[in-house]
């Protein structure tokens, strides 16, 4: 449900059309973060890379590690001073559009469309005036 939440408010800043967004999916997995999962990213956006107690791993960060969390560190300095994650040396990152073009950090950081973009829809069928009914998981 995070993700399609935070799907609805990309597709609903798109609209809007007074700035541009950048969507995300941190899939990246390693020794340090075993698992991918909603807010195993922090550490590599603050570069904290300290012991993911969250996710019971010890093991400390490795170079990969390091270097994926120097560049979402630029990403996230160049968006909260420029309103664009974009800059020298990064991959690029497209502005969020109608075909679910999401950045992917992972391993390799490429820009692709959203792969649970067409399971967001479904969700997005349930709603009724924008809100999921109290029930929605029984309407299946």
């Amino acid at each position: 449900m995070i993700g399609e939440q935070c799907w609805q408010w990309l597709r609903l800043h798109r609209r809007r059309r007074r700035a541009p967004a950048y969507g995300y999916l941190f899939s990246y997995t390693s020794r340090y973060t075993p698992i991918a999962s909603h807010v195993t990213e922090i550490p590599f956006v603050f570069g904290t890379l300290t012991p993911q107690q969250v996710i019971g791993s010890t093991a400390p960060p490795a170079e990969e590690d390091r270097a994926l969390a120097r560049t979402m560190m630029g990403y996230w300095v160049n968006f909260a001073t420029q309103g664009n994650p974009n800059g020298s040396g990064l991959p690029p990152w497209p502005a969020y559009d109608e075909n679910d073009v999401v950045q992917i950090l992972d391993t390799t950081i490429e820009a692709r469309p959203n792969l649970q973009a067409a399971r967001f829809r479904f969700l997005d069928s349930f709603r009724q005036d924008g809100v999921l009914p109290m029930r929605w998981r029984e309407m299946a």
